[in-house]
């Protein structure tokens, strides 16, 4: 039985429609295929990252430029020790009674003139609060080395295996 013009164009039409979407699938899962890998690449480099900043710890420099208000009370106790040397000239007018048998009691007065050598050490205590009160601009770098611990990092580097388990 052979087939009419139409039924052949019809099947011909029909065949190549399977054609076309026979490669079309294959280039969709070509294409999904790529992706995958590429995503597989990806994951396997962040894992070798994650596994690298177990190994290196990070380092960066942290900059301060910062107000710093101080205001404080400082107690002072403390004795110096003093040495005196020196004379201290005395001149002085003494008024005084005596009391003398037969003439009763009788003012006098007495002019005193003397030089006292004074020679001693003497410690002299200084108690005493201070108050400070100042305001100091502290503009700095600072560098700053911080080390991860494994078990900070374990958990995303066990979801990247499992990730990369499926994919594969």
């Amino acid at each position: 039985m052979e087939l009419s013009r139409k039924e052949r164009l019809k099947s011909i039409l029909l065949w190549g429609l399977l054609g076309l979407s026979l490669l079309l699938n294959v280039a969709a899962l070509l294409l999904l295929n790529g992706i995958r890998q590429r995503a597989i690449e990806t994951l396997e480099s962040a894992k070798a990252t994650i596994q690298g900043m177990q190994e290196r710890p990070i380092r960066t420099v942290v900059g301060v430029n910062e107000v710093i208000p101080i205001q404080e009370v400082i107690p002072f106790n403390h004795s110096f020790p003093v040495s005196l040397d020196t004379t201290y000239p005395l001149s002085t007018v003494v008024q005084t009674s005596v009391q003398i048998p037969l003439l009763g009691r009788q003012e006098i007065v007495v002019p005193v003139e003397a030089d006292i050598p004074i020679q001693m050490d003497l410690e002299v205590p200084v108690q005493t609060d201070i108050p400070v009160s100042f305001t100091y601009q502290l503009q700095t770098t600072i560098p700053v080395e911080v080390s991860i611990p494994p078990e900070t990092l374990a958990p995303i580097d066990k979801l990247l295996e499992e990730t990369l388990d499926r994919l594969r």
